[in-house]
């Protein structure tokens, strides 16, 4: 049975590996040298001997006579090495973009190498970035325009690199499961892919829950610092980096609470602990818990506990639950 039936009929290519490694990494994914083991059509993997990184810099890098040529040879060594080796490279090529070539294997059997990078795996020195610029115009290119776009690129940090690698692991085995199968049976075999597929979808489930733990785990430490008045979501998604909207709904997935009901919890909590004090003074529990108003802060406390500040502490000071 062709490979190409098999991944038409699971519904799952090659091609959906790249937006799940963008959308959890940041990096770009390519595949090299799968045309002749897999047999897809040409739209599901790189054709052979072409160079397609097309982040802006390496767009200002192709500008020199040469450059295609150079960037092909470099892509080609750092795979033959990894190939040869059997093992993932980090390769650097000559204009300073990393990325992650992770070869494929079947056994013995070579299938392919998968590629992830188009950025930078550390922030690079001043005197870092002249060298390169020197080694781009001995080369013709336009270092000017290099330049510009060597500061707008992304990098990966250390986290971002471990997870990619799991991830490239995980296509790994994908590919060498769906070949398995391919080879083995014919449309029967389908269903013994499945659960690979499924396995994938889980995996990077996780991964993407996990990953949103973190952020708001982060965001919530550093308003932790900071005065209740702060707690706001439009400061909260400037720390996570993203809109107030999509954080709100990481927020809302990640603790089970929107951001608003989560922070008023936390503020009625620490209100009932202030006011079984009568030593302190409602007003400064109101200020305590980020109410300039006093009114503002009675309200609230009444809407959620059903008693206004002095009638809790009443209650509370008398033993009453």
């Amino acid at each position: 049975m062709a490979l190409e039936s098999l991944i038409e009929k699971t519904g799952f290519t090659i091609k959906d590996f790249a937006p799940i490694m963008e959308r959890l990494t940041g990096l770009t994914l390519l595949f090299y040298d799968f045309k002749t083991t897999l047999k897809l059509s040409p739209d599901l993997h790189l054709p052979d001997g072409e160079n397609t990184h097309t982040c802006s810099y390496c767009l200002a890098v192709k500008t020199g006579k040469n450059s295609k040529a150079d960037c092909s040879k470099s892509d080609g060594v750092s795979n033959l090495r990894a190939v040869r080796d059997m093992a993932p490279q980090v390769n650097t090529c000559y204009a300073g973009v990393n990325e992650i070539v992770y070869p494929v294997f079947q056994g013995k059997r070579y299938l392919g190498c998968l590629v992830a990078g188009q950025a930078f795996f550390k922030r690079y020195s001043a005197k870092e970035k002249v060298k390169y610029m020197e080694v781009l115009n001995s080369k013709g290119i336009d270092a000017g325009k290099a330049s510009a776009e060597f500061d707008k690129m992304k990098r990966a940090g250390a986290e971002e690199i471990a997870l990619a690698l799991k991830l490239m692991r995980l296509f790994a085995g994908y590919v060498v499961d769906a070949v398995r199968e391919a080879e083995k049976k014919e449309l029967r075999g389908i269903k013994k892919v499945q659960p690979s597929i499924k396995k994938l979808d889980e995996s990077a489930a996780r991964l993407r829950q996990r990953r949103k733990r973190t952020i708001i785990d982060r965001v919530l430490e550093t308003l932790a610092e900071q005065q209740p008045s702060q707690h706001t979501l439009s400061a909260a998604a400037a720390l996570a980096g993203v809109s107030p909207c999509h954080f709100s709904r990481m927020f809302l997935a990640v603790t089970g609470k929107s951001f608003r009901r989560y922070f008023l919890v936390q503020k009625m909590e620490k209100a009932r602990h202030l006011l079984a004090d009568d030593a302190v003074k409602i007003y400064d529990v109101a200020e305590s818990c980020g109410y300039g108003e006093l009114s503002s802060f009675s309200r609230a406390f009444k809407k959620e506990t059903g008693l206004y500040p002095g009638q809790y502490r009443a209650g509370a000071l008398s033993g009453e639950k």
